[in-house]
């Protein structure tokens, strides 16, 4: 009998050794697992700290020509312009800094200057990569450097100067807005138009920083309802003398690209459409135009 308790108690021992094996394998295993999240934590580290410091540099850019505006300090941001800053058509393009100063209460009423002075970096600035950054989706826009080398505003003056010039502009947008289907006709400002090959596609803005993009096949008339109607843009590039506004749907990118600096000559544009992040259709605009 002694020697069955003693059996039961080797076995007892046996079965708590062998449960302290299990569970000196299952800690062993739990401090792997700690030891590769950690491992992990650590590489992500260094690109987040990166981009921290990306995000610091920016804001200072942004932060100095904020500073500019609400000191009106007009010289010094006359210093932080890219010339030449282009404005509505018919309107000229400035083109230096005494231009800028004759005509800054042209470009920059109260509105604006509010707009640019109570901005907040996180939520009304945004990003381009090594482009630079855009206020409210590009109503200004800044190179990697700090200087301004896109508004796309109008002032109440401004518009007047280029109604002033073309007395027909005010008619032409009415008749605009009469050739349009009445699905599109809610529209802030209109931003461009081109036709490709096969498509009419349009640009407004509608207010609250959105854009639309509309598109109709080539043999129909903008008054028909669009095929396709998209108000997810963003402004992708935007310096002045190129932009690039993207529409996403789904698994489709819709792109439109237009070269700025020959404007007042022959606009240039293209459509490219990418499905699953892969180029699908691509087609040279056959006409441009910038509103």
């Amino acid at each position: 009998m002694k020697f069955i308790q003693l059996s039961g108690y080797s076995m007892q021992i046996k079965n708590i050794i062998s449960m302290e094996n299990i569970n000196m394998e299952i800690l062993i295993k739990r401090r792997r697992t700690f030891g590769a999240i950690l491992l992990l934590v650590l590489v992500y580290l260094v690109p987040f700290n990166t981009a921290q410091a990306l995000e610091a540099q920016q804001s200072s850019v942004i932060n100095k020509v904020i500073q500019a505006f609400k000191q009106n300090n007009r010289v010094a941001i006359s210093n932080m312009v890219s010339y030449p800053l282009f404005r509505q058509a018919p309107l000229a393009p400035i083109n230096n800094r005494v231009e800028f100063l004759n005509r800054y209460d042209e470009v920059f009423d109260q509105r604006l200057l509010n707009t640019i002075t109570r901005s907040n970096l996180h939520t009304d600035w945004d990003s381009i990569g090594w482009r630079g950054v855009i206020l409210d989706n590009g109503i200004v826009a800044l190179d990697p450097d700090g200087n301004i080398t896109e508004i796309n505003y109008h002032s109440p003056r401004e518009q007047a100067l280029v109604n002033k010039l073309n007395p027909n502009v005010a008619n032409n947008v009415a008749k605009g807005r009469r050739a349009l289907h009445r699905s599109v006709t809610n529209y802030k400002q209109a931003i461009v138009e081109l036709t490709t090959e096969r498509f009419h596609i349009r640009v407004d803005d509608i207010g609250q920083g959105k854009l639309r993009y509309a598109s109709w096949p080539i043999n129909k008339n903008t008054s028909d309802a669009p095929d396709l109607i998209l108000i997810n843009g963003r402004v992708l590039q935007n310096d002045g003398r190129n932009q690039r506004f993207v529409f996403d749907n789904g698994t489709y990118s819709y792109q439109l690209n237009f070269n700025a600096s020959v404007a007042a000559v022959r606009p240039t544009g293209s459509l490219e459409v990418f499905k699953g992040g892969q180029s699908w259709i691509r087609e040279v605009a056959t006409r441009v135009i910038r509103r």
